[in-house]
């Protein structure tokens, strides 16, 4: 179904027009979401069917497996993962040797993410030089309450986490509450608008950002959005990032779900925040999709919470 756009009323603002298009389809993304699982589960059936067969053709091979299997469970108990972590796969290893360990070397193994990581710390570190830090706030929070100031430390040194001072913080216990903030604050954008969301669906809730959104890029302010492929695919399908290009938003799409196995397909983009010009921030549990703003409830009332931080705790040094 090719989405419809409505004819702009004498005098309207042709930016607004997109907000009364009508909902594209989704199920082509659906069908892709369908087709990338089909696709991983046969390589999958096919690399677990290939080491069967191999086994049972090599006498000694079913021996190696087996004790293979037994020093990946050992190294899963050695490692610095997480309990749930290590369970999961200890169970499943217990329960099949073989089948475990072909789907752990090929998704658990953080070894093989090795290369990627380095190249993500580099990165890292990069982007921790725009962050202002100041153990100034830490001494004066440990004259206050050195348990806190303790825990502040500890994000700070092993999360790379600072703590800032002369920050406002507005909390809404609900999450239409806090959208309408970031609708004002939205309208109120002079130089960027920075947003990234695992979720998005392009409806009502939505479409009250993006019609915003494309205001200010006619006015130029920079806009960029990003959002995680797999927390969207049932929402929107790629025509999306088209269609926000068309309105003068930078748009991306986090880790494109590919129908191959690989180490990063759960990899995925869980954050949702926006940033203002570096003065005022929105983060919360809410994406942007009707659900959360109980527009529509597919799952019941949906309860999300929100928070508007307007201060050095926006504020980098590259803003």
């Amino acid at each position: 179904m090719q989405r419809e756009r409505c004819k702009p009323k004498e005098g309207e603002d042709m930016s607004d027009t997109h907000s009364r298009t009508v909902q594209p389809d989704t199920a082509h993304s659906k069908f892709r979401m369908i087709l990338v699982g089909f696709a991983f589960l046969l390589q999958l059936s096919v690399a677990i069917l290939f080491v069967l067969r191999f086994q049972e053709h090599i006498v000694w091979a079913s021996g190696v497996l087996q004790l293979l299997a037994l020093i990946v469970t050992f190294f899963i108990v050695g490692s610095d993962s997480n309990s749930s972590f290590k369970i999961t796969w200890l169970v499943f290893i217990g329960l099949t040797p073989v089948v475990g360990l072909i789907v752990y070397l090929l998704l658990g193994n953080p070894n093989a993410t090795r290369i990627s990581k380095k190249a993500f710390n580099k990165n890292h570190r990069t982007l921790m030089q725009f962050l202002q830090r100041s153990n100034a706030t830490l001494t004066q929070l440990d004259k206050t309450d050195k348990g806190i100031a303790n825990q502040f430390r500890y994000l700070q040194k092993q999360a790379s986490y600072p703590t800032y001072t002369h920050t406002d913080v507005q909390f809404y216990s609900d999450a239409s509450d806090g959208l309408e903030a970031q609708l004002r604050d939205l309208d109120k954008a002079e130089h960027f608008i920075f947003m990234d969301y695992h979720a998005i669906e392009d409806g009502e809730s939505f479409q009250r950002i993006s019609r915003i959104l494309a205001r200010k890029a006619q006015q130029g302010v920079e806009v960029r959005l990003m959002y995680d492929d797999v927390g969207s695919v049932s929402f929107i399908n790629r025509s999306f990032i088209k269609k926000m290009r068309s309105l003068s938003i930078q748009c991306k799409v986090f880790n494109p779900l590919l129908p191959f196995l690989n180490i990063f397909v759960n990899n995925r983009d869980h954050r949702k925040i926006t940033v203002i010009d570096g003065r005022v921030g929105f983060t919360g549990g809410y994406n942007l999709a009707n659900e959360y703003f109980n527009i529509d409830s597919p799952y019941g009332h949906w309860k999300n919470t929100g928070l508007r931080l307007e201060g050095d705790a926006v504020q980098s040094k590259f803003s």
